[in-house]
């Protein structure tokens, strides 16, 4: 017989085993693509634009918008029915030579709701308008972004965002490319989800990434200048308990 001292050294030993076993993934809620929507006007002498989240929204959640407008003297700004505006978050807009204008935007930490229905709003007008938007759930909600980078090029079938490296295990990677004149059919590249795209924009994801570099890419089916965004989220959540644990297999927790 055992006496309870050893018994309950082998019990932690036991779980500090089944804690080595597991994926550095696991110490993190994984992130998750929850709902997307995407819409395209062709009309002249429009203002506004709008997709829909058909489904509930989670509290917390990470909304992510890719605009594009063909009026390159012109603005764009993004709303949504669940936030306020001054939550919203814009990356740099782009120009697609003297042709288009593209622009990245997140809300961090979404309010909750039955369904969420996203504005573009253009100053003055234009004649086209694209719009894609996806949610995610299991990232940071406060200071989401792990990092970001931007570039332009083409004409080309092959619209590429610049490399990344990520500092955090568990990211999601988000590669995000709008084309100056008609795309046609978008093909995500190598390791890559397509998700919502238009005859202008394309959106493509890989989740719960290890640390090391990304270079979303593309692959359209007509030769056009283009412009793209590289984007990183972090994942929700601290180091965990077993970090100890996963340092000893050299992994660690981030």
């Amino acid at each position: 017989m055992f006496s309870n001292s050893v018994i309950r050294l082998l019990a932690a030993i036991g779980a500090g085993l089944a804690l080595l076993a597991l994926p550095a993934a696991s110490c993190f809620g994984a992130i998750a693509r929850v709902q997307g929507c995407n819409n395209v006007k062709t009309s002249a002498t429009q203002t506004t634009l709008t997709c829909s989240l058909a489904a509930a929204v989670g509290a917390g959640d990470l909304i992510v918008v890719e605009t594009w407008w063909d009026n390159t003297g012109d603005t764009g700004t993004v709303t949504d029915s669940l936030n306020p505006s001054g939550n919203w978050v814009s990356l740099t807009v782009q120009s697609i030579g003297s042709t288009a204008k593209v622009q990245f935007w997140y809300v961090p930490n979404s309010a909750s709701g039955a369904s969420d229905t996203i504005t573009l709003t253009i100053s003055p007008t234009a004649a086209h308008l694209s719009l894609a938007a996806e949610e995610y759930s299991g990232v940071a909600t406060a200071s989401p972004v792990d990092v970001s980078a931007q570039q332009t090029g083409g004409p080309s079938t092959t619209p590429s965002g610049p490399a990344i490296t990520t500092t955090v295990a568990n990211d999601a990677v988000i590669g995000a490319c709008a084309t100056g004149g008609a795309s046609g059919t978008w093909t995500a590249g190598a390791g890559y989800t397509l998700r919502d795209s238009t005859t202008r924009q394309g959106n493509e994801e890989q989740l719960n990434v290890a640390t090391g570099s990304y270079t979303p890419n593309f692959t359209t089916g007509n030769s056009t200048s283009w412009a793209c965004t590289s984007i990183a989220f972090k994942p929700s959540g601290g180091a965990p308990p077993c970090a100890s644990f996963l340092a000893l297999r050299g992994v660690g927790c981030k």
